[in-house]
């Protein structure tokens, strides 16, 4: 259980969603298309605001990885 920020690429722009985890199910809650770094980082503020939780990203050295045209690997 839990939240998690997903984000569909390195570069900009990218689309980004807050997903929260249930025991059974996945709601998907937020999306954004993000055009900038603060477009980002607004997004995070308004996600963490309106359900009074504390989000951050990691960094680009976390288990998910980047291939060379900037998509999202696992």
């Amino acid at each position: 259980m839990g939240w998690y920020i997903l984000r569909s690429r390195k570069t900009y722009p990218c689309y980004v969603s807050a997903i929260q985890k249930k025991n059974f199910s996945i709601l998907l809650e937020h999306v954004s298309v993000c055009e900038t770094e603060g477009h980002l980082n607004e997004f995070l503020a308004k996600v963490n605001q309106e359900h009074n939780i504390q989000l951050q990203f990691l960094n680009e050295d976390s288990d998910l990885i980047w291939n060379h045209t900037g998509d999202l690997s696992l």
